[in-house]
């Protein structure tokens, strides 16, 4: 039995029909690779090949796939690619992701990913000691645009953005950010925030 295949089918944690969850296609370019060890990766294969090389322990295609992610890296799908690498554990790409969201924040902050990150990635990044802003206000504009975004449901987080940030010592001119987010009735027109 070839070593790939081998722990797949032997694991309690990996049933035997997992098989059936790999994309036909990425099934069939990972066999051709094992017979000729040529592999082409792009943006139409790369993510079904991924998880098949994950689950298939195909290191050096995971290597490969993540690497061809990383040359893709841009403002617009830095987060997704960032999701898509904690979801298979490449922490090599996972923190490259981190490092472009942080250096590259304020174009980061108007994309769409960013926009639908839940509360606790949001807190995440915006309490990064390496985000890269140059006024406190950059952070301000992000925070009110993803809760502005659907501000029925962010409401109710703005009490864990409020801690995070207040317990953030890391950010420079703190203070100031949290009385212009919490404090101004304009807020989102809503009532003073500051007793949340």
């Amino acid at each position: 039995m070839n070593r790939y295949f081998l722990p797949v089918s032997c694991t309690e944690l990996q049933p035997l029909n997992s098989f059936q969850d790999i994309d036909e296609m990425a099934m069939e370019l990972l066999i051709e690779f094992c017979y000729t060890s040529s592999i082409t990766v792009e943006e139409s294969n790369v993510q079904t090949l991924l998880p098949a090389a994950c689950l298939l322990q195909l290191v050096e295609i995971q290597d490969v796939c993540c690497e061809f992610l990383k040359r893709q890296l841009d403002p617009s799908n830095c987060l997704g690619i960032r999701a898509f690498a904690d979801t298979h554990a490449c922490r090599d790409l996972l923190r490259i992701a981190d490092k472009f969201t942080q250096h590259n924040f304020q174009e980061v902050m108007e994309s769409e990913e960013f926009m639908l990150l839940p509360v606790n990635q949001l807190v995440d990044i915006i309490c990064s000691e390496e985000l890269n802003v140059r006024t406190e206000e950059q952070v301000y504009n992000a925070i009110m645009g993803w809760v502005k975004y659907n501000v029925q449901e962010r409401r109710q987080h703005l009490p864990t953005v409020k801690t995070a940030t207040a317990a953030s010592p890391d950010f420079v001119g703190r203070l100031s950010l949290r009385y212009r987010v919490y404090k101004n009735p304009d807020t989102l027109g809503m009532p003073n925030l500051s007793n949340l």
